[in-house]
């Protein structure tokens, strides 16, 4: 028995580890776990602005932010392959000497040397220069899961809405572009720390971003031997262990929007809803939004608080919504804001509006109609209802016979409408139809 719970709790570190294989984030971290503000960096290793960058500006924000204990930074791969033909390589080459610990070491090399060499005899003699294992870095170098890696910075590049531009900077995950001065980042790193907000509980990063980054880091306190910081709730499933539970509890709430962990909702004030029709807080409206706004149209899947899926704004997720989502994604259409359309209160027009001024003010319309169902003047009389109250039942058939023409062609008119309205709506629906089984 107990050889087949570690044989299934083996099963679900592998199926974790697989959602997390960007596992050596933490050897491109520099500074303190619990820094207040993270510095997120994509880079090309060919670009001589990063170098540029990395030569004269990094020192700067190393001595007065990194080694004080304010930021953290966190590199990530984006090599620009159509104008640096070397970048991928040097990515490569760069992301398994992280693997031996040397990552820093090994890009200072690729930024200073003048002369750069894409063969691998060149890049195995930075390895050389710096002692690692020439076998495993070989190794390394040839491993697909190496490449995987660089292809999900590249992805999360994308997402974030950074293609083609490096180097690029999230500060607090606030867009921050190009190699600026020294002077331009101080101050945005000051602002940054102004900020004392807290964050909530899964921002294992602290970079204001909920995302895979968390999940590595958890990874890391699990299985990596990485120390918990005194002031972070990472006891998600609250079985007094940090394990793959936890793990994996938390990879559903991030990738897969299972439940939010208790503690995320200990401060729901700052639970941010997602804008319009972001199901995953990544910013970005593509095919995964449209797979989880259809799972919740169809397959009862429960809507997360902080996402707004009532794209049409009509107060239900159906196949409005899923064909909303559709045509943004797949045929270019403009973004949901979900405020297009205001909901609509359907009135029976048989419900006539009770207006009354008095309980002794009788409306009685005059003699100056227009005629055969025409709309006349009224006017407004006080009676006594004990001494007139034949004069009232006379006037009120009155009335009656004056409006019974108007009664019955405001229901005509009503009732064309509401065919016209109803061919309008059958007509939509079948064009939703369409597309939706088209896709």
């Amino acid at each position: 028995m107990i050889k087949n719970k570690l044989i299934l709790l083996a099963f679900f570190a592998l199926f974790a580890l697989t959602l997390v294989s960007a596992s050596s984030i933490s050897d491109r971290t520099l500074g303190k776990e619990s820094a207040p503000v993270t510095i997120e960096m994509f880079a090309d290793f060919e670009c001589p602005y990063c170098a540029m960058w990395y030569t004269e500006t990094f020192p700067s924000i190393k001595e007065n932010y990194i080694n004080e204990g304010k930021v953290k930074l966190i590199i990530r791969h984006l090599p620009l392959e159509s104008i640096h033909f070397n970048a991928k390589n040097y990515a490569i080459a760069s992301q398994c000497a992280a693997d031996q610990g040397k990552f820093f070491e090994y890009i200072d090399l690729l930024y200073n040397k003048d002369n750069k060499d894409s063969s691998n005899k060149d890049i195995n003699s930075y390895a050389q220069d710096l002692g690692l294992s020439l076998e495993e870095f070989e190794y390394c170098i040839n491993d697909s899961a190496t490449l995987e890696v660089i292809n999900k910075d590249i992805q999360r590049a994308k997402k974030k809405g950074v293609e083609n531009s490096t180097p690029s900077f999230f500060i607090n995950g606030k867009k921050f572009l190009g190699a600026q001065p020294y002077s331009e980042f101080e101050s945005a790193i000051n602002l940054a720390l102004l900020d004392t907000s807290s964050t909530l509980c899964t921002d294992l990063n602290r970079d204001r971003m909920v995302d895979e980054a968390d999940i590595a880091k958890l990874t890391d306190y699990a299985f990596g031997g990485v120390e918990i910081p005194e002031d972070a709730i990472v006891d998600f499933n609250e079985d007094g262990v940090v394990n793959i539970l936890d793990v994996t509890f938390l990879t559903n709430y991030i990738l897969r929007n299972g439940p939010a962990p208790s503690c995320a909702l200990v401060e729901p004030s700052l639970v941010v809803a997602n804008s319009c029709g972001d199901t995953n807080g990544d910013n970005v409206l593509d095919q995964t939004d449209l797979d989880a706004i259809t799972s919740y149209a169809f397959e009862n899947v429960e809507v997360p608080s902080n996402v707004n899926a009532d794209l049409n704004n009509d107060g239900v997720v159906n196949i409005m919504d899923v064909t909303s989502m559709i045509n943004h994604v797949n045929r270019g259409d403009s973004a949901p804001t979900c405020s297009d359309k205001l909901p609509i209160i359907p009135q029976d027009p048989d419900i006539e509006e009770e207006t009354s001024l008095e309980e002794n003010l009788i409306i009685v319309p005059s003699n100056s109609g227009s005629g055969g169902g025409g709309s006349g003047s009224v006017t407004i009389s006080a009676t006594n209802n004990d001494d007139n109250s034949q004069e009232t039942t006379a006037n009120t058939q009155t009335q009656n016979e004056e409006t019974s023409l108007e009664d019955i062609e405001q229901r005509l008119d009503n009732l064309e409408e509401k065919v016209d309205e109803s061919n309008k709506t059958l007509e939509k629906i079948l064009k939703i139809l369409a597309i939706f089984f088209k896709f």
